[in-house]
């Protein structure tokens, strides 16, 4: 059971919306207050003990507002055997906001109950911004252990489950959980009023739980939670907030390892849960804006999964440069944005897909930049020069030609003295990377290279790319044999980069063991 799709009219600083989820992991990206919580309100309200729909969520000037919700494998215990949508309405005249119905093969129905927040009839696990507690109850019984709850008043209760359940694989998930990202197991120890979470230093001293940062109460309120989900959603709000980034890169893995069962959908101002759970295969990434339509806040969403240039420009809004994205392994940067989108998209994961979420890939966009593009190379070279960590893990990969071969050669002047490797600078030996796409394509290729250079060839080079990700898609089989054909020596030059890394990697795990 899933969360297809979410229709919005009149809700909050939505006029009308339209999101289709992945079935695993969705991203809502943006800036503070353009609407990404209010993506989330409807699903909340499906859900008892969760945030609810209110006459107050109407959009300023409308006297109606809808929020429909479409589900895949919807569980007949859960809503009807035949349901396939619920939704929330608000009419002036009608009932308190939400009205909730189902619609269904026998037509649609109203007052439908809210799910239940207890384990485990419970559809979704909340992860909210205002999930913080002042004080954790003790109380382990039954009922505490089942609620599922919008926040960790009950956290205590949950971990004591968990730890009773010795050899199950709930609690080998969370011990293992545990020793990964905090470095040690949470367990529970009797109090006057109950049980009490903590790490235990004999069989009398134990610190609490409480008396620890808010990033361990983050965490395990995620991990109790991740160990028994079983076709659930989770709703997280900002998993990055009070967290160390090796901790969060941690807990985002524990993410995409239970997305094949479960789905989850994420907001976010962080680009390590965007590159981490981005990367992950079907995951969607949604970038939330807004703007004054008439003085009202008004929003639009739009998925930006597939689109390298249109996760640049979400990056450049929520104020990360180039040097803020992180520890990748290494870097490949190209002078076309069809090579990186055939690289990215297609090559590495068809021939070398250890590089996956490994080389990060950034491209001039095309060839007529080169030249003003120098200088951006420069400066992402100093940037990397100066890290230790980067040196000769860093590749400049730019077509043949005499301007090209300048850039290269420059740029090997430029960094031999600081230790970098002349393989690093490299050229592909055609002209231009439309030359890698199979024979099937010649015609068009010629007509598209044959123009002279200016905006009308790069509208027949974007729609070739186009024809050719059509064609990819028709027959994955038949692409992935083309291409290992016609771009074969771009494949080759991948290859030599995982070589290196994984080489690289080899030594670090040498150098740890001795």
């Amino acid at each position: 059971m899933w969360i297809k799709c979410l229709k919005l009219k009149n809700v909050r600083c939505f006029d009308m919306a339209e999101i289709t989820f992945a079935r695993g992991i969705s991203l809502l990206v943006g800036p503070n207050n353009e609407g990404k919580s209010t993506v989330l309100l409807p699903l909340f309200s499906l859900q008892q003990g969760l945030r609810e729909m209110s006459p107050q969520d109407v959009r300023s000037g409308a006297t109606e507002a809808a929020a429909h919700i479409e589900f895949v494998n919807l569980e007949p215990r859960r809503f009807h055997s035949d349901c396939r949508q619920i939704w929330f309405e608000y009419r002036p005249n009608g009932p308190s906001f939400p009205l909730m119905g189902a619609e269904s093969e026998g037509g649609p129905t109203k007052d439908v109950a809210r799910l239940p927040h207890s384990e485990p009839d419970n559809f979704i696990y909340p992860f909210t911004s205002k999930r913080k507690v002042t004080q954790l109850a003790h109380d382990v019984h039954d009922p505490a252990v089942r609620l599922v709850s919008k926040d960790f008043s009950n956290l205590n209760a949950k971990i004591d489950n968990l730890c009773s359940g010795l050899d199950t694989p709930e609690y080998e998930f969370y011990v293992t959980a545990c020793e990964d990202i905090l470095g040690f197991k949470i367990a529970t120890g009797a109090t006057g009023s109950g049980k009490e979470a903590g790490y235990r230093i004999n069989n009398r001293d134990i610190i609490s739980l409480s008396a620890m940062g808010e990033g361990v109460m983050n965490i395990l309120g995620l991990i109790v939670h991740l160990a028994v989900a079983q076709d659930n959603l989770f709703l997280i709000e900002e998993p990055e907030n009070d967290l160390h980034p090796r901790a969060l890169k941690k807990l985002l893995r524990l993410i995409a390892e239970k997305a094949g069962q479960n789905q989850f959908i994420i907001t976010t101002h962080s680009h390590i849960v965007l590159r981490a759970l981005g990367a992950v295969p079907g995951a969607k990434v949604f970038h939330v804006t807004g703007k004054p339509v008439d003085r009202i806040p008004t929003s639009t969403i739009v998925d930006v999964s597939e689109s390298p240039d249109q996760l640049r420009i979400v990056l450049d809004e929520l104020g990360y440069e180039l040097q803020d994205f992180g520890l990748w392994d290494a870097w490949l940067i190209l002078e076309e944005s069809s090579a990186e989108t055939i690289i990215k998209k297609y090559l590495i994961p068809w021939f070398v897909p250890s590089l996956r979420g490994r080389l990060r890939t950034y491209s001039a966009r095309c060839r007529s930049e080169v030249k003003p593009k120098v200088t951006d190379f420069n400066k992402l070279f100093v940037f990397l020069h100066l890290q230790p960590i980067y040196k000769n893990r860093a590749w400049i990969v730019i077509d043949a030609g005499e301007e090209e071969e300048e850039v290269i050669t420059n740029l090997k002047t430029m960094y031999a003295a600081g230790g970098w490797r002349p393989e690093q600078f490299l050229q592909f030996e055609k002209h231009d990377f439309e030359e890698y796409y199979p024979e099937e394509f010649e015609t068009q290729r010629r007509e598209a290279l044959g123009m002279e250079a200016g905006r009308e060839k790069m509208k027949k080079k974007t729609a070739l790319l186009a024809e050719v990700e059509e064609w990819i898609a028709a027959d994955v089989g038949r692409a992935t044999a083309a291409f290992g054909t016609s771009a074969e020596e771009v494949i080759g030059i991948l290859k030599v980069i995982e070589g290196d890394l994984d080489s690289v990697r080899a030594s670090q795990q040498e150098g740890e063991r001795t």
